[in-house]
């Protein structure tokens, strides 16, 4: 791939250029062009045949009726700090620079091409040599930075630099300079065709009349002499052709041309001078819409002087530069622009048909007014479309050479193949018409093609809808209009108007009308007779509800048979609803059946169908949730199986107001998010905003958790299985449990002896409780105090009234630590909301109330048995600063059971013994609660940042024969299913 090369230019420069179609002696086509400061210019780009508009500067060669020019003579001659922005750079003989200049776009010429030192060109480089000579032909000095192929059919001369692309020379030819980036290729250069220079217009006369020298404006039509005599300010308003003499304005002065297009949308303006142009300095802008693309010039001039300029325009000062917008042509004589010093900005391009000298100082953007030649065009004879004749060949023709051809069809035309050529296969009557283009040129020309007949209409009837194989149709086709009589046939090779068919399955059949006359006219038509599809519905897969929500909405889907359904349910062969879904609300387990007919299942021998659902109804458990149906929901819910099924049954309209399992606050549900370590905090803190995720102090989770804890919306619940990118897992934050705890540890330890004989009552020492509550029961934590119980404890948390009413346990526990340590100061703190919470307030204990002992009764069943989870790490921390930490919670040894993962022959199953599967426990009345666990790593314990890992295995346990709760005296032995390993 080639190397696209700046010169230093640190920012592209685009120009859209809009050229209108004219309708003038130069015809010029609409084009679009971007021109940007870093072309990408591959290898055989300019292989077509040049145009005059690709040439922001042209030169030709001389001639007849034409001047001579000064040194160097025939050519485009470019001086020191001069750029040309796009397009390419041409002449028939010599391109050459004096000086350090930028051209952003090719250079071509037809013989040498001599560049100056520190010159930079963008594009291909082409010097064809022609007639061939010897000697160098592609000259460059010092520090060139040249960014395209060269092609050069000679001697190539480069003093030093950088050649990005490929080097091009004959065999025999020699090579001198910096290695070319794209290689040196020995063969024949990818040298362009150029074009013819643009015809000469024969101007009409121009008038006698006073010179211009002062403020005027001007419209369309004919001028004698413009010789502004400084600061004055000529105005070409409108449009059209300006006829002129000449235009010699004051030598050292500056003048202004304003060009006013008058907002029309496609108008030029074109300047048809019969001598020469000498506008000195000037200034020259458009107004009312147009740009340079718009404005034409020619000059017929041969030169004032020695110098020989038939256009000329002075260098302006830098901070007040001379500019010229448009095209100029000036066939006879040199196009000079600027002078050894000052700016110039030409937009536009300049074409001479002897020298383009570009002095020091001036910038020239390319911006052409493009000219062409309308080609010739035919679209040969009208034609006619018969019955017989369906299809035929249009005759397209142009006497340019080189064109291409288009055809569009309109008027009900169509072209079936050669679109693209003179002579387009056509099989429709209408319009076609044909494009020719030539270059940039188009011209158009249309053929008709007529019918000389007019065909007949054959219907073959509604299409039939049957519901039985059995019943047999008859068909009958009729005509109208174009001229009979007329035979039918038949696909299925039976002839006449009217047959009868008995299709199996659905069958198209299509006759065929055909006049009997000279003309052969024909036409053809189809008719279904659709046989129906076995009609079936679908009542759904059976499901469950809950018994405090059991209301649902059966939804019955029918397919087959001929739309539209009717529907009908029933329950016990008695009607509930004739809609597609009802909505139910059984008391009990209940089968519903629904009957759908097709639109003609009324009719004898119709179709109808039928299907049921069975509607489970499971009874809600002490906390006002039903279990999953088959023990398990989808494993790619992210919010498991407690959530789901709490989700359900209030979607449902079940109230559900126990915290057994869940912290409930009005209609929202307490979770804990566990997130990934890498998730968006920001993303997902952006959508728990969205669903009303609500968090506070009580249970913000410690810094760089993996865990957000925070109430939501039970209706929002779902939303969150849909971002799996960003959360781990969701479950409920399940209470703690606390531990009644029954003492008559004072005696028992002998504290009362140790009070006595060494007179120690823990005075000096602080003593910390976590438990559920201490005063959540109005009154009582003052009666304990007036009663001499309790001192004044010290309440760091009491326990929030959104997480229900405590117990006050806590209290208790510190009558009892008053009890053994009198003297102790004593504080209590709420450990009862979560187990980040819980967390935070072991070491808050220690942090900020020093506490040295510290004393809970408290069981999280989500915190790790086999590692240190939340909790446990909280209390290795204040350990290691010198508290004493006592538990009473976990003490569920003999509760429990703990055994290696013994799969069971041929299955993922724990066989408890043998190959026992199952294990029986034997409950009283009241509520339980199973916990398990697996010994691996725990992923939520971990911390954003890290490297995390979790279990691996996902465990279930089943409960396979409990169907109902116990009466409440007597006790009932349930099995508990294998453990599963997936």
């Amino acid at each position: 791939m080639k190397k696209a090369l700046m010169c230093g230019i640190t920012e592209s420069i685009r120009f859209l250029l809009k050229f209108p179609i004219l309708k003038s002696s130069i015809p010029v086509l609409a084009l679009a062009v971007v021109v940007t400061l870093t072309p990408t210019i591959t290898k055989g780009q300019q292989a077509q045949p040049l145009q005059m508009s690709d040439f922001v500067l042209f030169a030709g060669a001389g001639g007849p009726g034409t001047s001579s020019c000064n040194s160097p003579g025939n050519a485009v001659q470019i001086a020191s700090s001069s750029t040309v922005t796009g397009g390419s750079v041409g002449s028939l003989k010599l391109i050459k620079t004096t000086g350090t200049v930028t051209i952003t776009g090719n250079v071509h010429s037809e013989r040498t091409v001599s560049l100056a030192n520190s010159n930079c060109v963008t594009g291909d480089i082409t010097a064809s040599n022609s007639p061939s000579t010897s000697g160098t032909i592609f000259l460059a000095g010092s520090n060139s930075a040249l960014g395209g192929n060269i092609d050069v059919n000679g001697r190539i001369t480069i003093n030093g630099g950088v050649v990005s692309g490929t080097v091009t020379q004959p065999a025999g030819a020699s090579y001198s300079g910096p290695t070319p980036s794209g290689g040196r290729i020995t063969g024949t250069p990818n040298l362009p065709v150029f074009p013819a220079l643009p015809e000469i217009i024969n101007f009409p006369p121009y008038p006698q009349m006073p010179d211009i020298t002062k403020t005027k404006v001007i419209t369309p039509g004919g001028y004698d002499d413009i010789k502004l005599s400084g600061n004055q300010t000529l105005t070409f308003r409108g449009t059209g052709t300006y006829i002129l003499d000449k235009i010699e304005n004051k030598n050292g002065t500056s003048n202004s041309f304003v060009f006013d297009f008058q907002n029309h949308p496609t108008g030029t303006i074109k300047i048809f001078v019969h001598n020469n142009v000498s506008l000195g300095k000037l200034s020259i802008t458009t107004i009312n819409g147009g740009s340079a693309s718009r404005i034409f010039t020619e000059v017929h001039g041969t030169g004032l002087g020695s110098s020989k300029y038939a256009f000329d325009i002075a260098n302006g000062s830098t901070s007040s530069k001379s500019k010229w917008l448009g095209t100029v042509w000036a066939p006879f004589a040199t196009i000079n622009v600027g002078s050894g010093s000052g700016k110039t900005d030409v937009t536009g391009a300049l074409w001479s048909g002897v020298q383009v000298n570009v002095q020091s100082g001036v910038k020239i953007i390319y911006e052409p007014f493009l000219t062409c030649t309308t080609p010739d065009v035919s679209a040969g004879a009208d034609k006619t479309i018969t019955c017989s004749v369906t299809s035929l060949q249009l005759n397209g023709s142009s006497a340019t050479p080189g064109v291409s051809y288009n055809w569009v069809a309109s008027n009900g035309g169509s072209i079936t193949a050669g679109a693209n050529t003179a002579t387009p296969t056509v099989n429709a009557a209408g319009t076609y018409t044909l494009t020719v283009t030539a270059g940039t040129c188009t011209a158009t020309d249309i053929a008709l093609v007529t019918l000389n007949n007019t065909p007949p209409v054959v219907n073959a009837g509604a299409n039939v809808f049957v519901c039985s194989v059995a019943n047999t149709v008859t068909l009958t086709a009729t005509h109208t209009g174009g001229v009979g009589p007329y035979n039918y046939s038949w696909d299925n090779g039976m002839t006449g108007a009217s047959i009868a068919v008995s299709p199996t399955t659905t069958t198209t059949y299509t006759v065929t009308a055909t006049s009997l006359g000279a003309d052969n006219c024909s036409a053809s038509d189809a008719v279904t007779v659709q046989v129906n599809a076995p009609l079936t519905v679908n009542a759904g897969p059976d499901i469950s509800v809950c018994s405090n929500a059991n209301n649902a909405t059966l939804t019955a889907v029918a397919a087959g048979g001929t739309s539209p359904y009717t529907y009908e349910w029933f329950v016990n062969e008695i009607s509930i609803g004739t809609q597609v879904s009802v909505n139910i609300t059984p008391s009990s387990t209940t089968e519903y059946t629904v009957v759908v007919k097709d639109s003609f299942g009324n009719l004898a021998g119709g179709c109808v169908a039928d299907d049921g659902i069975v509607v489970t109804v499971n009874q809600a458990q002490s906390f006002d949730v039903c279990a999953p149906t088959g023990g398990k929901v989808d494993d790619t819910k992210i919010i498991g199986g407690e959530l789901t099924e709490l989700y359900k049954n209030t979607q449902q309209g079940a109230p559900v107001t126990t915290n057994e399992l869940f912290y409930i606050s009005g209609q929202t549900v307490l979770v804990e998010i566990i997130i990934f370590g890498d998730t968006d905090l920001g993303a997902l803190q952006s959508i728990l905003t969205g669903l009303n995720f609500e968090t506070d102090e009580d249970i913000s989770d410690l810094d760089a958790s993996l865990i957000i804890t925070g109430f939501i919306p039970f209706e929002y619940l779902d939303d969150l299985n849909t971002y799996p990118e960003l959360i781990n897992f969701v479950r409920p934050a399940i209470p703690p449990i606390g531990n009644a705890i029954t003492s008559q540890g004072d005696q028992v330890m002998r504290a009362n002896w140790s009070r006595a004989g060494y007179d120690i009552n823990g005075q000096g020492v602080k003593i910390a409780v976590l438990s559920d509550s201490y005063d959540t029961k109005e009154g009582a934590a003052a009666d304990n105090i007036t009663n001499g119980e309790l001192p004044n404890v010290n309440v760091v948390k009491e326990l929030p009234s959104r997480y229900g009413q405590g117990t006050d346990e806590g209290r208790a526990m510190l009558q009892i630590v008053h009890d053994v340590a009198p003297g102790a100061e004593l504080y209590f703190r709420t450990g009862f909301i979560t187990a980040g919470d819980f967390a935070k307030g072991i070491r808050d204990l220690k942090t900020n109330q020093n506490a040295d002992i510290i004393v809970d009764d408290i069981t999280y069943i989500t915190e790790p048995f086999y590692t240190d989870g939340r909790i446990a790490q909280a209390v290795n921390d204040v350990k290691d600063l010198g508290v004493s930490y006592f538990t009473a919670a976990g003490n569920f040894g003999n509760k429990s059971y703990e055994s290696i993962f013994n799969p069971y022959p041929g299955k993922q199953t724990h066989a408890f013994s043998g190959t026992d599967t199952l294990q029986n426990i034997t409950v009283g009345p009241g509520n339980y609660t199973i916990v398990l666990q697996w010994d691996d790593p725990v992923y939520s314990i971990g911390s954003r940042g890290e490297i995390l890992s979790g279990s691996a295995n996902d465990l279930d346990i089943y409960l396979t024969n409990f169907q109902t709760a116990p009466s409440s005296d007597s006790t009932e032995t349930i099995w508990v299913a294998t453990l599963s390993k997936s």
